[in-house]
């Protein structure tokens, strides 16, 4: 959850499910929080229609998973320059 929030927030990149996270948080405007929480339920529940286990710990990363990477994450993010529109037609 916090190391979610550091790799995402020192710009390394996104893996599959941050990637989804990141471009429905972009598109819909929703928080982190929903979003995630909503991608991670989505996720358990296909693994228990695949016949996986359900648990005590499946159910609380699911549901903790979203609200804990919306509250650090922008605790935790490094803020890139912004390259201005004239030094972008320069490269």
């Amino acid at each position: 959850m916090v190391a979610d929030a550091l790799y995402l927030g020192a710009q390394f990149g996104a893996g599959p499910r941050d990637g989804i996270m990141t471009g429905l948080v972009r598109r819909t405007r929703l928080p982190i929080a929903v979003v995630r929480t909503g991608i991670e339920i989505v996720v358990a529940g296909v693994g228990w229609l695949l016949g996986g286990t359900v648990g005590v710990g499946t159910v609380l990363i699911a549901l903790c998973m979203g609200p804990l990477v919306g509250y650090f994450l922008p605790r935790v993010v490094v803020r890139l320059p912004a390259v201005a529109a004239d030094e972008r037609h320069d490269r």
